[in-house]
């Protein structure tokens, strides 16, 4: 699940500049355009709790392992668990700064204790 949705956020990103991408290259914008396809219905699958095809995890992962794969053998299980790290983070990284956003925009009022409140806590010894 953290693969689709990290991919489905990356592809989010790079699909902003899919209309120059496709002015220079056509066959990179119809990858592009088609990864992104697939992001998108891995992401609406697992949200309704249907089956989703694991070929795009599949997909995603060896595309980032073909080569590490070819060239060093011994290296891929490290490599899976950093792609799985890297994919945990750029979920969280989005999901904090809306929290902090949220918390920044809050009015103030609401941090400071009321008279109500400053009487419970002083009776508390």
């Amino acid at each position: 699940m953290a693969i689709c949705l990290a991919a489905f956020i990356i592809l989010f990103i790079g699909i902003l500049f899919w209309p120059l991408v496709r002015i220079f290259n056509q066959k990179s914008a119809r990858h592009l355009a088609s990864a992104f396809r697939a992001a998108v219905e891995c992401i609406r699958k697992r949200t309704t709790f249907q089956k989703c095809e694991v070929r795009f995890e599949d997909r995603v992962k060896n595309l980032l392992l073909k080569k590490i794969i070819l060239k060093r053998p011994n290296l891929v299980k490290p490599v899976v668990v950093l792609i799985y790290i890297t994919s945990v983070i750029i979920i969280l990284a989005p999901v904090t700064g809306i929290i902090f956003v949220i918390l920044a925009l809050a009015p103030e009022s609401l941090n400071q204790p009321t008279p109500d409140n400053k009487l419970v806590t002083q009776q508390i010894p």
